[in-house]
């Protein structure tokens, strides 16, 4: 019986490869993959976020969980089941956002954990990609952890660019839920030298 602690480095060490090659794989889905997008689907924040503050709803483009295939010889060691999930929201901007703002653009960003007992949920990857078809890419940065009410109070961040592939390896702290969370926030600058931020937030709520 292979033990807990290599289980969970082989676990991270497929869901590193798979962020390589996801579309070679064929994925599940299956009940519960349903009650995480509708999940994710009913605490949605996606906005655009003005240099005063204020927030627009930007358009969900699409919401989608799959699950993510583990070899049955690997699925079950001593009385912890894992499965390996990965959740995509996609935004874009609207008309809203074009006749204040002046810019028309898009944003993803896909987040991969492992789902075990209880609260021993693990993030191993967030990937992302900003389109921007009005205006231009300023900056961004991406913020995971568990569960915090403001970016400025995640655990970790870090700066990324227009598409971005992260490898992390954070196991959620909360012990009563095992919550996380992942946040991207994309500048984008208009023609009058403004900058407004596409925010993308992926947080399931269902687990093990």
């Amino acid at each position: 019986m292979m033990k807990k602690h290599n289980m969970l480095s082989w676990l991270l060490a497929f869901c590193l490869c798979f962020a390589m090659a996801m579309p070679a794989l064929a994925v599940d889905y299956d009940s519960k993959t349903e009650q995480i997008k509708q999940n994710i689907e009913e605490n949605i924040e996606a906005y655009l976020i003005s240099e005063n503050g204020d927030e627009i709803e930007l358009d969900i483009e699409s919401i989608d969980v799959v699950k993510l295939p583990i070899p049955s010889l690997y699925g079950l060691v001593g009385d912890e089941e894992y499965a390996i999930y990965a959740a995509t929201v996609k935004t874009k901007t609207n008309d809203k956002q074009l006749n204040c703002c002046n810019i028309v653009a898009s944003a993803s960003m896909t987040m991969t954990w492992i789902d075990g007992n209880g609260s021993n949920n693990t993030i191993t990857n967030l990937t992302g990609l900003t389109t921007v078809a009005k205006g231009s890419f300023h900056s961004g940065w991406i913020y995971w952890g568990s569960d915090y009410e403001d970016t400025s109070l995640a655990p970790y961040k870090a700066n990324v660019g227009k598409s971005f592939n992260k490898d992390v390896n954070y196991t959620s702290d909360k012990e009563l839920w095992g919550t996380v969370r992942a946040d991207y926030y994309v500048g984008v600058e208009n023609a009058q030298g403004s900058v407004y931020f596409m925010r993308v937030k992926v947080q399931p709520g269902i687990f093990s």
